[in-house]
């Protein structure tokens, strides 16, 4: 997970950061992918090989975002790079079991936290956003 944040920081900048050229572009999403390709490449016993390419791929693209001139198009490239890292970050969460093991305690400790910003949350993952 930390590896995915790091590399959605990278991608971010490289995004929003019109001052970089494209072989600033070009390295700094490399910076981003490197080490997710190599985690999932020495964890390849416990990673099943579809999650590390969706790990590994989820910021390739980014680099190209501010090359692209059609404001329409540029937007479609932002969304889907943001929709690749929420994936990511839910695949992780499934994957290594952390979903499941907050349920269990949620259920030992009866637990329901809620606030407005939880609620909120709620309402918009019924609807689907």
């Amino acid at each position: 997970m930390a590896l995915l944040q790091s590399g959605y920081e990278i991608a971010s900048e490289v995004m929003e950061n019109e001052e970089l050229s494209k072989e600033e572009r070009n390295a700094l999403i490399s910076e981003a992918i490197m080490p997710i390709a190599t985690f999932t490449d020495e964890h390849g016993l416990y990673i099943d090989k579809y999650v590390a390419a969706h790990m590994t791929s989820a910021f390739m693209g980014a680099e190209d975002v501010l090359a692209e001139v059609d404001k329409k198009k540029r937007e479609t490239l932002v969304k889907t790079i943001h929709s690749s890292y929420k994936t990511a970050k839910e695949i992780v969460l499934t994957e290594s079991g952390a979903e499941e093991i907050n349920k269990h305690f949620r259920s030992i400790s009866r637990s329901k936290p809620t606030s407005p910003v939880i609620e909120r949350i709620k309402e918009l993952e019924k609807r689907g956003v």
